[in-house]
């Protein structure tokens, strides 16, 4: 399953950050509604935060998410979507000042499907394309 699009994530688990420090993301976690997790780590990448805000990954994939067969059709999250997310969860480390030294501080930051309109798919004999128009919002 690919996400497109970026997040971002404001870092208020964190005091002290180091101003223009890089976050890494180590771990992207999706929960899908009928309970399985799937974790990925590719394309999640690094990159400075701005006054505690950060960019997270875009482009994210998750390989061997099962879909039940099935029509995915709905409007405005009404219908038949057999299978659908229920949350997206990044692993995060960010650089912190403690006095004189540099420690990295970790977070995780979750976001969830607010809206899910448009959806259009079909699972039919183990095979086929589901496209869910979402907007994430932090969880």
């Amino acid at each position: 399953m690919a996400i497109a699009g970026a997040f971002t994530a404001q870092l208020t688990g964190c005091t002290g950050l180091v101003a223009g420090g890089v976050v890494t993301t180590h771990q992207a976690t999706l929960t899908m509604s009928d309970g399985n997790v799937y974790t990925t780590t590719a394309n999640l990448g690094v990159g400075p935060h701005v006054a505690g805000v950060a960019a997270l990954g875009s482009g994210i994939s998750f390989p061997n998410v099962r879909f039940p067969n099935g029509t995915y059709a709905s409007a405005a999250g009404v219908g038949s979507l057999p299978v659908r997310p229920r949350s997206l969860c990044f692993s995060l480390s960010i650089p912190i000042r403690i006095g004189g030294t540099v420690n990295d501080c970790s977070q995780t930051v979750c976001f969830a499907p607010s809206f899910l309109n448009a959806n259009l798919g079909l699972i039919a004999l183990g095979s086929g394309t589901v496209t869910y128009g979402t907007v994430w919002q932090s969880a």
